[in-house]
């Protein structure tokens, strides 16, 4: 279901079939899987639990093992955009 400029609340939201755009989302479950990259963009949430399933939650595991590894933790902060991207120097 496609929910666009809407305030939701109380819902189920499922990522991988719903499209979330725009919405004030108020103590909502916010389900993501592995189905598709999720429709989610220019949201507000208050209260709302997000949870992560299937290959989504492997990612999520993956990437917090990954930032305990020093030459690695400065990789995921610059692919989740928390780092502005540098480019290598040779010394």
């Amino acid at each position: 279901m496609r929910y666009e400029n809407q305030k939701l609340e109380g819902l189920i939201l499922d990522l991988d079939n719903d499209e979330i755009i725009g919405c004030h989302l108020v103590d909502c479950r916010i389900v993501l899987g592995d189905k598709r990259l999720p429709i989610f963009s220019d949201n507000c949430s208050q209260g709302c639990n997000f949870e992560f399933s299937n290959s989504a939650l492997v990612t999520i595991q993956v990437l917090r093992r990954m930032l305990k590894i020093p030459l690695l933790q400065d990789l995921v902060l610059m692919e989740l955009g928390l780092l502005p991207h540098q480019e290598p120097t040779l010394h």
